[in-house]
C-alpha cells in the first residue's frame, strides 16, 4: 500500500505543490490581518481613554468638597496621565500598562462608576486585574497590546473558535476529498485502480489515508506558516489569555485548541469520501459538502471557544465519521 500511495503522489506533484502554497499563503496572510486588527485596537484604546476622561468630568458634583468628588478627582488625575502617555504608546508602553492597572483597581471600588463611565461590569474589570496579577506572579512582562500577532497568539487566535481560517482548513479538506474520491469516480479511474496488484481494502485504505493526511498537512502548514510569520513580525514573548473565563498560557491554549479544527477536518475528510464515492460527480459532491460545511459553520458561529462545545457533540462527529467510512467502503467494495 505504501508503494501505491507514493505512486499516486508522484503523479500529482503539481496539484500537491499548489495545495502547499495555498496553505502557506493563508497562514502568512492571517498574520497581516491580525497586525491590522492590533493597530486598530491601539487607536480604539487611546480614544477610549479620552472618552473616559470626558465622562469622568461629568461625574463631578458642583464645586462641593465631598468624598465622591475626591474619588472623581483621583480618577481624573490618573486619566490625565494616561492621556499624556497614549500620545506616544511605543515609548510609554510599560507606564501605560502600570497606570491602567492602577486606574482599574480604583474603578472597581464603585460599580456605578464602572457602568456609567467605562460601560463595563465590575466582574470584567476584576478579571483584567487578575490577569495583571498573573503576569506579576510569573515574572512576565504584561504587553500593552495583547492581540499583536505574536507566534503563539497566531495559533491561538486562529483556532479557538470558528474563524475564517478554520473555515479555510475545512474547505481544503472538502476540496482535497473531492479531488481524490469524486474525480476518481467521475473519470472511472477506479476501474484502473482495481487492475493494480492490491486488494480493494488496501486501495480504499490508501486513498482514505491520503485524504486525511493531506487535509491535516494543509492545516499544519497553515498554522506553521502563521507561527513563523508571527515570530518574524512580533516575536513570541510569553502571553496569557482569558479563555472561557479562565486565565491560560497562550502557547498551551493554542496547542490544545488546534485539536478542535483537526477533529472537524478529519470529519469532513471522511464525509467527502462517502459523498464522492456515492455521487460520483465533482460539482455535485462539492455542492453537498459546501451545504454541510455552511450548516456546521452557522451552528458554531456564535461560540467564542470550541472548549464550550459539549463533549457529546464531538462524540457525534466522531461517530458520524466512522459511519461515513463504513458506507464509503461498502460502495467502493461493490464497484464493478
Amino acid at each position: 500500500m505504501t508503494n501505491f500511495i507514493w505512486i499516486w503522489l508522484k503523479a500529482r506533484k503539481r496539484t500537491l505543490f499548489l495545495i502547499a502554497v495555498l496553505a502557506l499563503l493563508s497562514g502568512t496572510a492571517s498574520v497581516f490581518v491580525q497586525k491590522r486588527e492590533a493597530v486598530n485596537e491601539q487607536f480604539v484604546r487611546a480614544e477610549m481613554v479620552e472618552e473616559w476622561y470626558e465622562n469622568t468630568k461629568m461625574e463631578l458634583v458642583g464645586g462641593e468638597v465631598s468624598e465622591w468628588n475626591n474619588y472623581i478627582g483621583d480618577m481624573l488625575s490618573d486619566l490625565g496621565i494616561l492621556r499624556t502617555l497614549w500620545s506616544d504608546p511605543a515609548a510609554n508602553s510599560d507606564q501605560i500598562v502600570e497606570y491602567e492597572n492602577a486606574y482599574y483597581a480604583k474603578a472597581v471600588r464603585d460599580r456605578d462608576y464602572c457602568m456609567r463611565v467605562l460601560h463595563e461590569n465590575v466582574e470584567d474589570i476584576e478579571r483584567k486585574l487578575e490577569l495583571a496579577k498573573a503576569y506579576e506572579e510569573r515574572g512576565w512582562k504584561q504587553p500593552l497590546n495583547p492581540i499583536e500577532p505574536r507566534a503563539d497568539y497566531m495559533v491561538y487566535s486562529t483556532s479557538h473558535s470558528f474563524s475564517v481560517w478554520v473555515l479555510l482548513v475545512l474547505g481544503a479538506a472538502c476540496a482535497i476529498g473531492t479531488w481524490i474520491w469524486a474525480a476518481m469516480s467521475e473519470s472511472r479511474e477506479y476501474m484502473l485502480l482495481f487492475g493494480l496488484p492490491y486488494s480493494k481494502r488496501q486501495l480504499f485504505g490508501g486513498l482514505l489515508i491520503l485524504g486525511t493526511c493531506l487535509s491535516m498537512l494543509f492545516m499544519f502548514l497553515q498554522y506553521g506558516s502563521a507561527w513563523l510569520a508571527g515570530m518574524m513580525v512580533s516575536g513570541n514573548d510569553p502571553l496569557l489569555v482569558i479563555e472561557n473565563g479562565e486565565i491560560a498560557v497562550c502557547s498551551q491554549a493554542g496547542l490544545r485548541n488546534v485539536i478542535y479544527p483537526a477533529a472537524m477536518g478529519l470529519f469532513f475528510s471522511c464525509l467527502s469520501a462517502l459523498v464522492g464515492v456515492w455521487i460520483r460527480s465533482i460539482s455535485d459532491t462539492l455542492m453537498v459538502l459546501v451545504i454541510v460545511l455552511m450548516a456546521v459553520y452557522f451552528s458554531f458561529a456564535n461560540i467564542s471557544w470550541f472548549s464550550q462545545v459539549p463533549i457529546w457533540i464531538w462524540s457525534v462527529l466522531a461517530l458520524s465519521a466512522l459511519v461515513a467510512i463504513g458506507l464509503a467502503w461498502r460502495k467502493f467494495a461493490y464497484e464493478a
